[in-house]
Formats: structure tokens, sequence, C-alpha cells
């Protein structure tokens, strides 16, 4: 593989008075050797050639060219007066060059073209910001003498067919190139327009229009042209390419633009149908906004951006909580180095953060980003403070920057006093220092005391680990898992014998004697709530994790006296499996909830309504529970025969199975899952009261009390359910 190498000419000091010194020249070159040379981006290895004479530029340019291997890429550029002819031949202004003898001291344009086309190398670039005339015009000063033809002296007869050139100049052969005459921070003049443009083009990566992640040199002129129309609409640069084949790349982008990608299908129609559906939609969005792929995440951010301004309170209100939760983030925040160190901040909040732009300010401060980590650089001259500005697609974020000056003097000054004992032995010692080693004590005891000062480059060093340490104790999802195992084994108790001498369950036998119908149903609906907060509290705890404690708090106690009940029943009878499933069910909820007061809390959202997302989220988890509760009161039922009994037995199965099906359907179809959800939950509620009724004139068993809180769960869902299809 071949070599990248460029050559960059400046030339803004002339001896013949008739050329006007240039003032953009300089600043030309340092700003585009800062991106050409860079190793992350413009990969080349460069050469500066300032203020030369035309012998000079001559031999330069002959050795860059005729050294060049088969396999390598040039690129030239000139930042120089251009002068013509009375034959409209282009000559390049030197530091010698008079404008009266161009033939003799000026550097003809056809002396470049003929080395370009000698060479050897796979492909040529070439840049020219030169033209022609004394002009000022709005604090612009216009570069060179005469009315130049670029493309008579670089046209295609001039360079072979298929030799890979390409020739970008600032302006055409009717028009001038301006300069800049603005001054920068340090008190330096910005570079010129066209040159500016490409640097500028480069070192944001936003002449990479394709997102590949490489900038071309036609992307890179498309870019150059524009800034320059938008800067002087006057000047106009051209691109002549000759038989180059593909594209010839000039540096890679440090910037990754990322395109979004195209939503599911199913999200689509969901956003473009009523309100239920685009708040259906904003569940799969934040689902969404997890994905690996940039594009994916991006397409999703940028439907929330568009709900957000949605007329329905709620549904804005969902999609800012989704926006919420990948704000871009900067860790650490602040930042403490010394002069000529390194520092490192990592950018997160989403995989959109690799799309980040990155501003550095004042000058002495640089950042660059690689991936989704900033590598900062500081090199003022005093003790001073900076600021990043990372913008991104969500968000963005600012880190300051603290850099210390290091001085050098102070050391070497408290080593003399230290030594004011023997004056007289100091000198002695002096000699003999290349000999022996008693000297070198000394020499050690001045490093001893910058010590102390590179610790102020920990506190960023110990700032970043902080997030993640009470995450250590038990991860988020752990304590979800643990949470819903928990309330999982509770519900399974309701299924399972608890009792090892007869093997009855909770609502037969014994232990309808042992405790009293009150009692079984106490117990019975103790397990069912627990159930229900845990399962509550973990679909909670990424969201809105205050809630999601309280939850789980309540439904640990109530799991735990559901686990008290099964070791008193254990003790006046043989224990059953039901009875250790109980005990280690209440343990896990406990475990659970232990961890979750000592985890950190999620920034608050503005706003005191909850989430209009938390919300379906509860309504589909209190009807699964219902209609899970109603088949268990139906397995469990003994049957008493009779027509009757069959077809109310058949109700029950049948509400239960569409309530869970409403729970299913709420997300993806709004309408259909409020619909089913709210005709079984009046369907519960009416053999609710029906069984309450018969309860209370002929009496029964505590498995009564399982339709009773079936129903209970089942209109608060419905209530919640309602409550987010509103605005």
């Amino acid at each position: 593989m071949g070599t990248r190498r460029a050559l960059v000419v400046a030339n803004d000091d002339y001896a013949d008075t008739g050329l006007q010194s240039l003032r953009s020249p300089a600043t030309d070159a340092a700003a585009l050797a800062d991106v050409l040379g860079d190793p992350d981006i413009g990969g080349f290895t460069l050469s500066v050639v300032r203020n030369a004479s035309v012998q000079s530029l001559r031999e330069e340019l002959d050795r860059f060219f005729g050294s060049a291997a088969r396999d390598d890429e040039l690129l030239v550029h000139f930042s120089c007066h251009g002068l013509k002819d009375d034959a409209n031949d282009l000559y390049l202004a030197a530091v010698d060059t008079r404008p009266g003898l161009l033939a003799s001291t000026g550097l003809p344009a056809d002396f470049v073209a003929r080395r370009m086309r000698a060479s050897r190398a796979r492909s040529v670039a070439l840049l020219l910001d030169c033209c022609y005339g004394g002009a000022f015009e709005r604090g612009m000063l216009a570069r060179a003498g005469g009315d130049v033809a670029v493309l008579d002296s670089f046209g295609q007869g001039q360079l072979a067919e298929g030799s890979g050139r390409v020739v970008i100049t600032a302006s055409s052969a009717v028009e001038y190139a301006f300069e800049g005459s603005d001054l920068t921070d340090d008190g330096t003049l910005a570079p010129s327009v066209f040159t500016s443009a490409v640097v500028e083009g480069i070192a944001t990566g936003e002449a990479d229009s394709d997102g590949t992640g490489t900038i071309n040199i036609h992307e890179l002129f498309s870019y150059a042209e524009e800034h320059v129309r938008r800067a002087n609409p006057r000047q106009t640069p051209h691109l002549w390419s000759f038989g180059t084949h593909g594209n010839i790349l000039v540096a890679r982008s440090p910037l990754r633009r990322v395109v979004p990608a195209a939503l599911p299908v199913a999200v689509q129609t969901a956003l473009a149908g009523d309100r239920i559906s685009r708040l259906g939609a904003v569940h799969e969005l934040a689902v969404l906004l997890e994905d690996a792929n940039p594009s994916v995440v991006l397409a999703a951010v940028q439907a929330l951006g568009f709900l957000v301004g949605d007329d329905s309170r709620s549904l804005s209100l969902a999609a800012s909580t989704a926006l919420a939760g990948v704000r871009l983030t900067a860790s650490p925040a602040s930042v403490e180095i010394a002069a000529g160190e390194q520092a490192e901040v990592v950018l997160g909040g989403s995989g959109l953060a690799v799309a980040a732009r990155v501003t550095a300010a004042p000058e002495w401060l640089k950042a660059r980003q690689v991936g989704n980590r900033l590598l900062i650089v500081a090199s003022p001259d005093s003790t001073s403070t900076g600021t990043i500005t990372v913008d991104g697609p969500t968000g963005s974020a600012t880190v300051t920057v603290t850099a210390t000056v290091l001085p050098a003097e102070t050391t070497p000054a408290p080593a003399e006093p230290s030594e004011p004992e023997p004056p007289a032995v100091t000198p002695p010692i002096e000699p003999p220092q290349a000999e022996a080693s008693e000297p070198e004590p000394p020499a050690v005891t001045p490093p001893v005391e910058p010590a102390p000062e590179p610790p102020a480059v920990t506190p960023p060093v110990a700032a970043t680990p902080e997030p993640a340490t009470p995450v250590t104790r038990i991860p988020g999802r752990s304590r979800q898992a643990l949470w819903a195992t928990a309330a999982g084994l509770l519900l399974l108790c309701l299924a399972i014998p608890m009792d090892g001498e007869d093997g009855d369950w909770i609502w037969i036998g014994d232990y309808a004697g042992d405790f009293s119908p009150g009692r079984a149903a106490f117990w019975t609906v103790s397990i069912i709530l627990a159930a229900a907060l845990l399962i509550t509290a973990a679909v909670r705890w990424p969201t809105n994790r205050k809630s999601a404690q309280v939850a789980g708090g309540a439904g640990a106690v109530l799991a735990a006296v559901s686990g008290v009940l099964a070791i008193v029943a254990a003790v006046e009878d043989d224990p059953a499996v039901g009875t250790f499933i109980a005990v280690l069910a209440a343990l896990l909820a406990i475990v659970a909830t232990v961890t979750a007061f000592g985890a950190p809390a999620v920034q608050p959202v503005e706003g005191t309504a909850p989430p209009s997302s938390d919300r379906v989220t509860a309504a589909r988890v209190l009807w699964a529970i219902a209609g899970l509760s109603l088949l268990i009161t139906l397995i469990a039922s003994p049957g008493d025969g009779g027509a009757g009994a069959i077809l109310v037995a058949l109700l029950v199965a049948v509400t239960a199975v569409v309530m869970m099906c409403a729970a299913w359907w709420l997300p993806g179809h709004p309408r259909r899952g409020l619909r089913a959800g709210l005709v079984t939950t009046a369907i519960t509620a009416v053999l609710a009261l029906v069984i309450i009724v018969a309860v209370a004139v002929e009496g029964g068993s505590a498995l009564v009390a399982v339709p009773v809180v079936a129903a209970i769960l089942a209109v608060i869902g419905s209530v919640l359910a309602w409550r987010s299809a509103r605005p």
C-alpha cells in the first residue's frame, strides 16, 4: 500500500512592490497542516514550503512528484498570487517573482501540470487558492493581479487521460478569490474564504455528506463551494477531474453522521392513527431507543420529538419522558488536568453519542472525539479554565476543564535553603559530582514535591466509577427479576397444596377450620395484592424508582405476612411444598426491596402527573393478574354440577381469557384493548357483586374473596387505561 503525502505552498511576502503582501497564506498553511497531518483525520505526511523562490519551488515540486511510487496519493495546495502574461498563461507568484518578467521569475502553471502528468502516483489532487487583481470590499482583500484563466492552464489538454488527477480552484477565470480579514481569538488572521471552507469541512466532518465516515474530493468540493458562495456570491470555486476512477479520498471524518432508519410499519401506522394509537406508538418507540443501531435510535428520537408537540397533554408527557432517558450526558462534567497532559470524558445517554459535535474554547483547549469518548488536551500559558460543548441529536452537555500550569522554577528554590549549614562544603562536592553518587539524593527530593500536584488529576478519575457503584450491589434487571419471581411464587401458592397432612389448598379442608373463612380469605387477598404490588414495582422501576420502591415495600410486607401464615400452618399441621415456596417468595421480595432503597434515584421528570406510558403498563399488569385470578378461582372451585354452574364457569373462563388478551392488545392496538378491558371489567364487577350477595345470604368459603379482589384490580386497571387515553 502506498503513502499519502501533501505539499502546502504558502507565499505571502514578495520582493517586488508591484505585488501586494497577502495576509492569509501563513494561516492557510497552519490550518491545513493541522487537519491534513492529523493521523486520525488526513493521515498525510506533510511538507510546508513558505515564501520560497521560483527555483526552490521548481526543485521542491520536481522532487515531490518525481519521488512518488505507483500507489502513492498526493495532494498539493497553493496559497499565493496568480498572474497571467499577454498570452493568458497562468503563473504562480513566488517570493522573487516580478510581474514584468513572468517568463523568467514566475512559476508556470504548465510546469506544475507537466510534473503532475509525469508522476507515477495513483492520484493527485491540486488545490489552487489564487486569483487576480487588487481590490478591497467589505473588509476582504482580493488576491493577485489580472484576469487569469485557470482552466486554460490546467485543462484536459494539459493532463494525461486516465491519470486520476483533480484540480480545484478557488474561483473562475473572471472572479477574484478573497482572503479573510477577520481576526481570530489569538489575534491572527482567519484563513482565506476558500481554504477556511476546506479546513472546516474536513475538521468538523460536515463535508462527509453521505455519512460513510470518509471525505472524498467531490464531497470536499461541494462543501467548499456552498460555503464560499454563501460567504461571497461573486466567487465560485471550480473542479475539473481527468481520468479518475472512483473517488479520491482526502480524509476520514472525525464526526460520524447518522442517517435515520425507516420505522417499522406497525409504528408508522400507529403514528398516523388517533390519539390512542399514537400513545401505543410511544411505547414501541421507547423500546426502539435501546436499539444497538444508531440509525434506528435516531428515527425513534425524531418521531418522539414530533409527538412532544402533540395537543394531547398525556401523549406529549409520555414522549418527553421517553426522550429524557436518552438525553446526552458527559461523565465527568468537570476535569482538572495539568498542561500538556490528556484527560478522557465518556459520552452517554444513547448510541447517538457517537454522532455528537464537539467545540472547545478558548483555543488552548483541544478536544477530539473517538467513538463515545472525548480526548482532551490543554496547553495554556497559565492556569486557566475552558469549556467543551457537546451537541448531539438528544441534547447537549458541557464539560468544564481546569488546566494547571506547574511552575518549573519554584522546585529548585526550596532545595537551596535546605543546605545553609555547610556553605563551604558545597563547592568541593560539585567537581566529584560526576564520579560520586552523593549529590543524587538532593536530585531525588525535588521530584517529591511535584508529586502532590498530580492528585489534582485524580478527582475526574474517581468521579467516573461513582455512578456504577450503587448498581453493583444488584443490577436493575436482576432486581426486577426478583420482584417478578416473588410475585409468581406467591400466585403459585394459590394453586398448590399448603397442608402437608391432608394435601389441601388455602381455602379447602383444615384451613377453613383452623383459621376460619375470614383468616383464609385474608391470606388469599394478601397473596394476590402482594403479587400485584411486586409486579407493579418491577414494571415501574426503570422509569419511576420512587413509586417502585413504595410498591415493592408494600408488596414485601404482604409477602412476609403470607410467609408467616405459611409457617404457622406448618407448625399446626405438617409443612407442604407450598410452605417453602411462600417463605422463599417472601425472602426474594424482601431482598429486592431492601436493595431498591439503596439504589440511586432516577432524575425527576418535569410535571406532576404520572407518565401515561406507566398508566398503560400498570393497567396491563392489573388486568393480567385479575384474569389469572379468575382462572385460579375457576380451577380451584369445587364443581356442583348442573347447567347453571357450567354456564357460569364458561362465562368466567371467557372473561378471564379476554381480559388477559386486553392486557396484551393495549400497547399495539389501544382501541381494541381498551374496549375488551372495559367489557370484561364490567362482567367481573357484576360477578363480584353476585358473589358478595350470595355470601351475605348463604355464607361461603374463602375462595369467594379471589373474584372480588380480581374485580377490584380490573376496575383500577380500567381507570388507568381510560385516563391514559384522555388528554
